[in-house]
């Protein structure tokens, strides 16, 4: 568990990475979207030519309106993340240092960890809910790195949790009929 948590906690470190990347995201959106817009009035007019589709002005509006609003980031929304990110990140060290300590035998690891995991989780749980609430493709595009996340650490924390600690006490178990202990 040590180890794939140091694992886990170390690719969470270099996805906060993608916050410097935001705004080139929003640049690539805007200009795909620009090309979309375009297209999609030229759509609708051979739509409504050929197949007789009728789309009233005031829906034309609502259609236009609903596709700007998903192109767009909400500024909440990157303030949100970039915080959420940053505590993960912060999360994420608190995760290699327990993991370390489980490795090191320490028993304090134990409870450390559950603590970091249990923050991170959470993290990533918000990040998805306010991802979804964002409503914009691009806020959309962080839901599966989140989950995955998410997920990986619930059953991190499981199996912390249902582990046997019988191996971080201070004295190894005896040996029936075997050699004699050497801790003394």
């Amino acid at each position: 568990m040590g180890i794939v948590g140091i694992i886990l906690a170390s690719l969470s470190i270099l996805g906060t990475a993608q916050l410097a990347f935001i705004p080139l995201m929003q640049k690539a959106g805007d200009e795909i979207f620009s090309e979309f817009d375009e297209g999609f009035y030229q759509e609708i007019e051979r739509l409504h030519e050929q197949e007789g589709l009728d789309y009233s002005d005031k829906q034309m509006k609502q259609m236009e309106g609903m596709m700007r609003s998903m192109k767009k980031m909400p500024d909440w929304f990157i303030s949100f993340v970039t915080f959420a990110y940053i505590l993960e990140a912060l999360g994420s060290i608190g995760v290699i240092i327990s993991c370390i300590k489980i490795l090191r035998m320490h028993e304090s690891g134990v409870s450390l960890f559950l603590w970091t995991a249990g923050f991170k989780a959470a993290l990533s749980l918000s990040v998805i809910i306010s991802a979804v609430f964002a409503s914009s493709i691009f806020a959309w595009t962080m839901i599966g790195g989140s989950s995955i996340s998410f997920v990986a650490l619930c059953v991190l924390m499981v199996i912390a949790v249902l582990g046997n600690k019988g191996t971080f006490q201070q004295k190894p178990p005896k040996i029936p009929n075997g050699p004699p202990s050497m801790a003394a």
